[in-house]
């Protein structure tokens, strides 16, 4: 999809990808201090045997890169982020009781 500024967005409707895998990665949020956008790895709930395959793989790779804090997968940089104050969320725009504690 071609954006005002002339780049691309791509967008890949898992619907018709029923062997794709969703991984999106989070970060900090540079439009407010303090806070981190969490990722996500999803598949379709009726995806493909390859697909849950793939997405068994990279849960096993995060699980020896990351530490499970409340079902979330978090580096120990964010550990540190957290216990200074940082919101760890989804979506900045939810109330701060959404965010992963």
């Amino acid at each position: 999809m071609k954006q005002r500024n002339g780049s691309f967005h791509y967008i890949v409707d898992l619907a018709s990808n029923p062997t794709g895998v969703e991984l999106s990665t989070g970060g900090i949020y540079d439009n407010a201090e303090n806070v981190l956008i969490a990722g996500r790895v999803a598949v379709f709930t009726d995806s493909s045997i390859e697909a849950m395959q793939i997405y068994k793989e990279i849960l096993r790779a995060m699980n020896k890169c990351f530490t499970r804090k409340n079902n979330i997968f978090v580096s120990q940089e964010v550990l540190s982020l957290l216990e200074d104050g940082w919101r760890l969320t989804c979506n900045y725009n939810a109330p701060c009781e959404n965010d992963f504690k």
